[in-house]
Order: structure tokens, then sequence, then C-alpha cells
């Protein structure tokens, strides 16, 4: 639930935009159990974002954007560029330690940065699936690091973008 992770004020309203509006671009086709509807990958990322701060951040950039283009408020345009530049800044320090036990959650963030970037109309966002494919076949070679669940999700969610984006291309 959207209680996993505890905010509050602002934070929170830009989480529920997350959770209720922005995570539906990412999973649109939502599981139905027992006539409720789950979406596994958001459930994913709010775990994640619960311990990596840089994950957090791009969930609440993506509500604010979210926000953004429902209101057109100033506010909510500040405030996604500040938790953007608060998420980059947090992910580059992580990349620049060893990533061994971090790659899950840095992965999950550079692909919700690229479906936030990919939602928009230009084409800035192929520059993070470049970043996630070299990340992913740099640590593929090691079969020890390909074992988890959340590993073989963003491989499968960033094929799913590639094949969209080889779709829509003009080239």
């Amino acid at each position: 639930p959207i209680s996993y992770i505890s905010l509050t004020g602002q934070n929170n309203f830009y989480m529920k935009e997350f959770y209720n509006d922005f995570s539906n671009i990412i999973l649109p086709l939502q599981a139905n159990e027992d006539g409720v509807f789950i979406n596994p990958v958001r459930d994913v990322l709010m775990i994640y974002a619960r311990d990596s701060y840089y994950l957090l951040y791009a969930l609440l950039a993506c509500g604010a954007r979210t926000s953004h283009r429902k209101t057109s408020l100033p506010e909510d345009q500040s405030n996604y560029k500040l938790y953007l530049r608060r998420c980059l800044e947090s992910l580059t320090a992580a990349m620049d330690q060893d990533m061994t036990e971090k790659l899950d959650s840095i992965l999950l963030t550079i692909l919700v940065l690229t479906c936030d970037n990919a939602s928009n109309k230009s084409q800035a966002w192929r520059a993070h699936l470049r970043g996630a494919k070299d990340l992913l076949i740099s640590q593929a070679a090691d079969s020890r690091k390909c074992r988890s669940l959340t590993f073989l999700l963003c491989r499968s969610w960033y094929s799913s973008i590639e094949i969209l984006a080889g779709l829509v291309s003009p080239n």
C-alpha cells in the first residue's frame, strides 16, 4: 500500500500522484486479483524506494511531473526539478561506490527515469535507455549477479521499452 513509505506534506501528495497515476504508465495492463487491480511493478518500486533515496526521489519527481501536467502549477515544475536534481546527485554517489548490492535499485531508477522522459515529446529519454542497456550488459556477464528476480524484471522492462522505441523510431 502507499503507506509502505511514510511521507508527509508535499512528498506524500507527489507519492500519491506517482502511485495512482504515473504507475499506470509503467504497467498499463494491471493484474486483477479477487476483484482488486494490482500493479506488481509499482509494488517492487515502492519496496526498493523505501531503502534507496535516489529511487524515492525519482518516484517523487514522476509524481510532481504528473501533477504539473494536470494543473500547470509552477511549484509542481520547480519541485520536479528539485526531486530530479536530488535523485541524480544521490544516484551518482551510489554509482561511484560498489554497485553490487545496489544494482537492482540503480537499474529500477534508470528505468523509471527512462519512462518519465519517454512520456515527453523530446527524444532525451534515449540516453537513459542506453545507460540501462550498458549496465545490463556489463552485469549480465557475471551469472551470479543475474539471479535476482528484480534484475530479470529490469531486463524484461528494458526489452519492452527497447521494442517500443524501435516501433516509433523513424529510422
